[in-house]
């Protein structure tokens, strides 16, 4: 009796089976990429060699100076892989700046020999520091070379005035007698203030008044006020403006 002989089992005689033989549900499948290794995940012991030889750099060419590093490393016994790439890094780049200021001579073979062990253990912390760096760098850039970022000021003004008229005829009509009249009125303003690129103004205005006028009472617009106008106290629109520049010279754009 013949057993039939899967086409797959047939092609193994002559070839393996490639991609292309596999079934669409598993030919979309990828290899695993490379997975840590266990001693990768652990935090770091002051026994363990790395710490201490990077407290032997630390302590052979005083790579950590400042006060926020240096404690770390000599106090805390435990710590994370993370924060341990970060002290050393620190140290690397103080290496780096005094080897290119020529301020010191050349390390010995046994600390190269150190510093290539330590940037081979922890490749994947100093890596994704320095990527993490690089993302501060670009949005610190692109903080500095923005040229301006709006911003809205507010300021206001409050007038309170007692004021009256006193006099003989109106000058409209000499007939007419002017009513002696004294008031205490107010004006308030609020304004906001706003630029969007440090060179333009966009004002608006608020105000409620009650100051009248004494035209009305003197017959004359000289009897008026500069501040004066009765809006009932109520809240109004008085101001809505946009000023820009236009060249070198400055427009207006009003409503």
């Amino acid at each position: 009796m013949t057993i039939p002989v899967p086409a797959i089992a047939q092609q193994s005689s002559t070839r393996l089976p490639s991609r292309s033989d596999l079934p669409p549900s598993l030919a979309d499948i990828h290899p695993l990429q490379s997975m840590p290794r266990v001693a990768e995940l652990s935090d770091i012991d002051s026994d363990d060699w790395a710490f201490q030889a990077l407290q032997s750099l630390v302590e052979r060419y005083n790579c950590l100076s400042t006060p926020s590093s240096r404690p770390s490393l000599e106090e805390q016994y435990t710590m994370s892989r993370r924060k341990f790439a970060a002290i050393l890094n620190a140290c690397l780049q103080r290496l780096e700046q005094r080897k290119a200021s020529q301020m010191s001579k050349g390390l010995d073979p046994v600390s190269q020999d150190s510093i290539q062990h330590l940037q081979s253990d922890f490749s994947r912390e100093l890596i994704s520091l320095q990527q993490r760096l690089d993302t501060i760098d670009t949005q610190m850039t692109k903080v500095e070379t923005q040229q301006f970022a709006p911003m809205t000021q507010l300021s206001g003004e409050v007038i309170f005035a007692l004021a009256g008229v006193v006099g003989g005829k109106r000058i409209d009509n000499e007939e007419e007698s002017i009513d002696t009249k004294v008031s205490l009125a107010h004006r308030v303003r609020l304004n906001f203030d706003t630029t969007f690129t440090g060179q333009d103004q966009l004002r608006i205005r608020l105000q409620a008044r009650n100051i009248p006028e004494f035209e009305n009472v003197t017959g004359t617009p000289m009897a008026n006020l500069s501040f004066d106008g009765a809006d009932g106290n109520g809240l109004k629109l008085a101001d809505l403006s946009y000023q820009f520049l236009i060249g070198q010279q400055r427009a207006w754009w009003l409503v």
